[in-house]
Parts: structure tokens; sequence; C-alpha cells
């Protein structure tokens, strides 16, 4: 996804502890302080995610994922200037977006039901 990710030294803590790594291994947790904010940092690979797994297309961290995640793509969308493409290749976020969509009395046949 694209934009600015930003996630807080407790979401990296518990990445860490569900990767078994480091919490500083920049490797597996690529981030950097925010210039903005010292108790914040900002991942430093964002297109795509750096968690998604481009293979299955799933979120490597799904289950401790950040706040920012649990909010996408509507925070980032508004917000940071994410845009759709990005929002598409999250399947969580077009899932939402789907959801969304079907929710707010779009014709039937907009997404097929699966």
């Amino acid at each position: 996804m694209g934009g600015d990710m930003n996630i807080t030294a407790d979401d990296i803590k518990r990445i860490s502890d569900y990767l078994e790594c480091d919490p500083n291994d920049r490797t597996r947790i690529p981030v950097v302080r925010s210039p903005s904010d010292p108790d914040q940092f900002m991942l430093t690979i964002t297109r795509p995610c750096f968690f998604l797994d481009l293979h299955t297309l799933e979120c490597n961290i799904y289950d401790v994922r950040p706040e920012a995640c649990r909010q996408y793509p509507w925070d980032l969308l508004a917000v940071r200037g994410c845009n759709l493409i990005d929002v598409f290749m999250c399947p969580s976020a077009l899932k939402q977006l789907e959801d969304h969509i079907r929710s707010s009395r779009c014709p039937s046949d907009t997404f097929p039901e699966e």
C-alpha cells in the first residue's frame, strides 16, 4: 500500500514477538522514526505493503497488524494520500471496499457473490 504507514513502538513489539525477531531487526521490520512524531515509526517499504505475501496475497502479520492497518483503507485513503490502486493491492482493504459498496445499496450485480 502507499502513503505514509505509521506504526507505534507497541506495534513493533507485537510484530517482533509474532515474527520471533528482534524489534530492531530492520530487515524483518523496515521502519524509521517519523520526522513529525518521535513516538511514531514509518514503514520504509509500502508499495506493496512489506508484510503482504505476494504469492498468497495475504498479510503475514494479520493477527497483530497495526491499528493503521485495521483502519485501512479508510484512514490512509482519506488522510494520508493513499490511492485506490494501493487499496486494490491489499485483499483485506478490497473486501472492506466491496462490503461498503454493497451496503450502500449499489446494484446487486456490481460485485459477483463468491
